[in-house]
Formats: C-alpha cells, structure tokens, sequence
C-alpha cells in the first residue's frame, strides 16, 4: 500500500533506473545537467519561501495578530536553514540506496523538518528580542508551524531531494556512456621501433611527447622511439584516459599529481613521478575539466 502511495507523491522507487519524480522529472534532470542548476534551484526556493510569507501574513491578518518583524524573520530563518542544509539534502539524493523505502523517505523528512521548525522559532525568538525586547514563546506550536509553512517547507526539501538523485542519474548516464565508449579503444598499441612490431599496454603508457621527425613514448618500464605520427596514436587512445597538454605532448591523466598556473596562460604539470611537463594555454582547461569531471 504504501509503496503506491510512494510512487503518487513524486518521489523515486526505481532510484537506479530512473527519477520517477513524474512531471517534475525533467525539469530536475534539465537542472541538474546546467551548472547553474543548483543556484537556480536556491533561487526557486527563495521564491516558494517568499509564498509562504505571503500565506503568513494572511494567516496573521485572519488571527487579528498582523506582525510584519516576526514574518519577516521567518523568512529570514527559513532562507538561512535551507541554504545551509541543502548540500547535505542533495548528498541524500545522491545515495537513492538509503531511500528504497517509503518509511525511510518519510522518516527523513520529518526529521528535517522537525529540524527546521526547531531553527526557525529559535532564531525568531532570538531576533524578536534583540531587536524588540519581546518574545513569542506564548505562541503555540501550532501557529508556529502554520506560520512557518510545513506544506511550502516540505517542498523545499523534496526538490533539494530530487535535484540530488537527478544528478546522480545523470552522472550514472555518463558514466555508463564513458563505458560504453572505452570499449572501441585499443587495450594495446601497435609501436614501430626500427623493423619491429611492437605491442604496448596502454595501462604502461605514462606520456608521449613529439620530438623531430619520430614520437618517444615514455612507459613505466622504458623509452621507446617510433617514427609515426602524433596524431595517429591519439586516434587509438582513450580520450578518457589520454589527452594532449601541448601540441608536442599527450598525457596519462592519472599521471598528473598537480597543475601550478603560469602567467602566460599555460601551466606546469607535476606528474607522480615528480616530472615537470609544459600545459599550453590552448589544451590547459580540456585538462581541468577532465581531471574535475572523474
């Protein structure tokens, strides 16, 4: 029964397969795939909370207690806790494994927003007396969680949710498809040296740098000089694996240890082996997204 009930209120039953936000779905997938994604959902957030407000200060004139300071601070309280807590939620959303169940799901939410209706009357009360030497505690809870939406709030809580599975999906697809991809490259590549064929693991492989009229692969076991052509390698490498830092050098992304930034645009690259190699301006930034996208 309650898995059916699950699936109605937009949350993930299938987490490993797909989001089955329902509507929702690919507005949280379009975001998650932008890199203003998650500053668009704050100012989302920003905006059901300003709602709420709204809700509040009806709710106040109907209650005859009109109290412009205390919606305002609750505003205040409410932007402060979920800005704060969103990363956590989202790092939830992240790990679906923890939300197979309804009762898990359900339980984490009260428990957040227990959290923040504890933060909220908190800081009110903190703020009402600074600023006005008065309190609220002859407030009951209850007002309290009609004056700071639990409807409005819950929702905050299920987008950061479903924004963090949504980016674990999408980062699961791309995972898939590099994969998928490295299936169509080589395990071992084809070496000319002299009249010899020779077979190098690209597992061995550290960098290769041009040099004249020949190319010299430097291995994790020794140098090896072939006369072909930069480009012809690069062909047969895993894009994933190998990229070219300067017209003259590709290299084994697992390789690089750190980058210090010269003031001509370019780089300089300490490898594991406490190697200095030259990153060019041109290549610098496909390097970085490289090394920050595994």
């Amino acid at each position: 029964m309650y898995k059916i009930l699950f699936d109605n209120f937009t949350v993930f039953t299938h987490p490993y397969d797909k989001v089955s936000f329902m509507l929702l779905a690919p507005f949280f997938q379009e975001q998650a795939a932008k890199p203003s994604g998650f500053r668009r959902l704050v100012v989302g957030t920003v905006v059901l909370l300003l709602l709420s407000i709204i809700m509040t200060l009806l709710l106040q004139i109907l209650l005859d207690g009109l109290c412009y300071s205390k919606a305002f601070f609750i505003f205040i309280a409410n932007v402060c806790f979920w800005i704060v807590i969103s990363p956590l939620i989202i790092q939830l959303g992240k790990q679906p494994r923890h939300a197979t169940t309804f009762i898990w799901t359900l339980t984490l939410c009260g428990v957040v927003l227990a959290g923040n209706q504890l933060f909220v009357r908190g800081t009110v009360d903190l703020l009402m007396y600074t600023s006005f030497r008065c309190t609220t505690a002859s407030d009951s809870w209850l007002e309290y969680f009609l004056s700071n939406n639990l409807l409005i709030n819950t929702l905050c809580y299920v987008s950061f949710v479903s924004y963090g599975f949504a980016k674990h999906t999408l980062q699961k697809e791309k995972s898939s498809a590099v994969l998928h991809n490295r299936s169509h490259f080589t395990d071992k590549v084809a070496v000319k040296e002299g009249n010899r064929l020779v077979y190098i693991d690209t597992d061995s492989i550290k960098w290769i740098e041009a040099d004249n009229n020949c190319i010299v692969f430097h291995t994790a076991y020794k140098k090896i000089v072939s006369y072909q052509t930069l480009k012809s390698v690069e062909a047969v490498l895993d894009p994933q694996v190998f990229i070219r830092i300067h017209r003259s050098t590709i290299i084994n992304r697992f390789l690089v240890k750190s980058i210090t930034n010269l003031s001509t645009g370019g780089g300089l690259i300490q490898t594991t082996d406490d190697v200095q190699l030259r990153v060019s301006r041109t290549y610098k930034k496909n390097l970085q997204d490289l090394l920050s996208s595994h």
